[in-house]
């Protein structure tokens, strides 16, 4: 839906962002995601060792999306950065529950009061923070201790029936520290950063909408 002074048709019907080799991306329909996550891990009739970790990453977002919100994810493949951290970028819409009732600015002006940092995301307004780090938890056979994760909420343009959320997590094995993991988790912030940079709107023609940046 338009807002009152965006025309319809420059309403943000999906949006562009790019991030760098290194990462499989994995689509948000469940039915078609293991398929192309092997084709783009090269997949010629011997299942690739890092898969796993793939199917693991699946299984972990279609159980916690049963709304389907998820968008696409992004993961770092284990072997490309010499790591056995695990980082991870998601996209997903959040409907608004009452979109009569609900000022979204003011949704994240409230963010901000609580310690988020007011920024935008593809010229429209946004909101970026820090969650807690340290919490072990177990998917599957994986246990896990969280380094970093970072949100970005943001208007999506012309929409008042939803936000856009994109999220970074950096996890370590439930194993001993070690001196690096903090410099690498520090890494994939800052390339998380970066990826959030080339984020742009794309209308109904598939046209940009905007070439403001992200700042």
């Amino acid at each position: 839906m338009a807002t009152d002074h965006e025309p319809a048709d420059r309403e943000a019907r999906s949006y562009s962002l790019v991030v760098p080799p290194g990462f499989i991306r994995i689509p948000g329909d469940a039915s078609t995601a293991p398929e192309e996550v092997l084709e783009q891990l090269a997949f010629e009739g011997e299942v690739p060792a890092s898969t796993d970790e793939f199917v693991t990453f699946l299984n972990e977002v279609e159980s916690h999306d049963p709304h389907r919100v998820v968008q696409e994810s992004y993961v770092a493949v284990s072997d490309a950065f010499a790591t056995d951290l695990r980082c991870s970028f998601v996209v997903a819409r959040l409907p608004v529950k009452d979109p009569t009732r609900g000022d979204l600015d003011a949704l994240l002006l409230s963010r901000v009061q609580r310690g988020a940092t007011a920024m935008s995301l593809g010229g429209e307004p946004a909101v970026v923070w820090e969650s807690d780090a340290g919490d072990v938890r177990t998917v599957g056979s994986r246990r896990s201790r969280l380094l970093r994760r970072r949100t970005v909420l943001g208007r999506i343009r012309g929409s008042r029936l939803a936000l856009i959320a994109v999220s970074l997590t950096v996890t370590a094995p439930a194993r001993d520290e070690r001196p690096d993991d903090d410099t690498v988790a520090a890494a994939f912030a800052e390339l998380f950063d970066a990826v959030a940079t080339t984020f742009r709107w794309i209308d109904g023609q598939g046209a940009v909408i905007s070439d403001r940046p992200t700042t």
